[in-house]
This record gives structure tokens, C-alpha cells and sequence, in this order.
């Protein structure tokens, strides 16, 4: 993966990325009074995490704000230093995959489902365009029926030209779990 070096002067244009960077590390303990009192230990975790980056204008003033997109990722506290970002590549259907356009990581989603809680890439196919298409969905369980399983989740709202937003009659026929990157040397 290519990452970038995040310069708040020169920001990407507004959409989701893959976010590296560094936090301090906290020592946390239970005081006698029963509170958690933290110290700093010295050292720095280096983390990765997948965030929108949302700019907006007021009273003709840019700023930004870096907003986190579903559960199980890390959040960027404003304490945090961001040290690089890199765009957010969905994998390739497995219908394109086959075709020679890439290798694919899919599972069939029938009559295997992921039963994990987490984020998963999902390879669908669209209801309105009969498209094959990747969405990112945010699976908080299934539910295993006499003649078909369900999915439970609800799709992750990313604003990516790249990612498909899944609609409510779209067919998920595979799945992947949802990759982070390691933070670039």
C-alpha cells in the first residue's frame, strides 16, 4: 500500500483513507481514591486506522475534521499526530476477479457466513443496475433460519466513488474480512 505523507496544508480531497499515526502510550492505574490517574511511558504506538476525511466552509473559513467509520476500528483522538494516509481500495469482485482482472480473497457468502462481528468488504450484486459491485459492511451477527441464513448488519456510509453503497434489495454473495494495514515504514 501506498501511503502518503498527511500534510495539513495540502489535504486529499475529501473522501475515505486509510489514516497511519502515532499516539503516546499511557500507563493507566487505580488510584486510593478509586480514580484512574495515567502517565505517560515514554513510548509511542504507531496505528492504523480506516477514517472520512470531511472539509467544510464557514464564514469563508476551510477546516477539516477526520470522522471514524464503524465500530472496531481506532478512533484518531485530537491528540494524535497523523503522519501519512493512503487511498482506500476496495478488492475486486470475484465475477471481475475471474475474468483476469485481479485475485480474489472473497468467500462464497452460502452456505458459509461469518458469524464475527466486525467490518467486511461484500461482494454484491446491485438490484438496480445487475452490476457486480464491492460495499463495506459493518456485520453485527446472523441468524440461522429453516431455509436461508440472514445477514445482520448495516452497510458503512463511506464516501468513496470506488465503493458501491449497498441498497436494501442488492444480493451479497461473498465475503472478506475487512484488512488493516500495517503502519508504513
Amino acid at each position: 500500500m501506498n501511503f502518503s505523507p498527511f500534510d495539513q496544508n495540502a489535504l486529499p480531497e475529501p473522501g475515505a483513507y486509510w489514516f497511519a499515526f502515532e499516539r503516546p502510550e499511557w500507563a493507566v492505574v487505580i488510584d486510593e481514591q478509586g480514580y484512574a490517574v495515567g502517565d505517560a511511558t515514554g513510548k509511542i504506538q504507531q496505528l492504523v486506522t480506516l477514517a472520512h476525511l470531511v472539509t467544510f466552509t464557514e464564514g469563508g473559513k476551510h477546516s477539516h475534521s477526520i470522522i471514524q467509520i464503524g465500530a472496531g476500528l481506532v478512533a484518531i483522538d485530537e491528540y494524535d499526530l497523523i503522519t501519512s494516509y493512503a487511498k482506500v481500495s476496495p478488492p475486486a469482485h470475484p465475477k471481475l476477479a475471474e475474468s483476469g482482472n485481479g485475485v480474489s480473497g472473497f468467500v462464497p457468502a452460502y452456505p458459509v457466513y461469518p458469524t464475527v462481528p466486525g467490518l467486511y468488504w461484500v461482494a454484491i450484486t446491485s438490484a438496480v443496475t445487475a452490476k457486480p459491485c464491492v460495499s463495506l459492511i459493518a456485520l453485527t451477527g446472523y441468524e440461522a433460519g429453516c431455509d436461508t441464513n440472514v445477514l445482520y448488519g448495516q452497510p458503512v456510509a463511506i464516501a468513496h466513488a470506488e465503493i458501491a453503497q449497498i441498497g436494501p434489495e442488492d444480493e451479497i454473495t461473498h465475503y472478506q474480512t475487512l484488512s488493516i494495514p500495517t503502519f508504513p515504514t
